[in-house]
């Protein structure tokens, strides 16, 4: 049921967006922001918070629905040539999964708040490093 309702909100977060780095950053601000607003997410998190973190940290479906729909959209724009990675989608994806769901969840890992700025952050260091060209000596 997570990983479903995963799928639908990521499909939604990326109806409108733009292409390249720009895309990816707001199509994972939305989905970030919109598993904030998420009553039922809350309430879960609220009363089975570590049943929670079993569901949506650990290897499972949750996290390889996530993987599999930031991997198409980064081999999308690849193809498409608004991105260039030296590494495979579907390693990035992975990467920015992890990345992302340790300051999405950040308070039920024991921080105040949840860091979507500084996730975004991040995501936006790793895609602007690897979409630069190599430098030749």
């Amino acid at each position: 049921m997570l990983a479903e309702a995963t799928e639908r909100t990521f499909r939604r977060a990326g109806a409108t967006a733009e292409g390249g780095i720009d895309l990816v950053l707001d199509v994972i601000n939305r989905f970030m922001h919109a598993v904030i607003d998420a009553e039922p997410l809350q309430a879960l998190c609220q009363h089975e918070p570590l049943l929670f973190i079993r569901l949506a940290l650990l290897p499972g479906a949750v996290e390889q629905i996530a993987a599999k729909l930031i991997a198409e959209m980064l081999q999308t724009e690849v193809t498409a040539g608004r991105l260039d990675a030296s590494l495979p989608a579907t390693t990035l994806s992975q990467a920015i999964v992890r990345m992302c769901d340790a300051h999405l969840y950040a308070p039920l890992l024991g921080g105040t708040e949840p860091e979507i700025d500084t996730a975004l952050d991040l995501v936006a260091a790793l895609l602007s490093h690897l979409n630069k060209p190599p430098v030749r000596a």
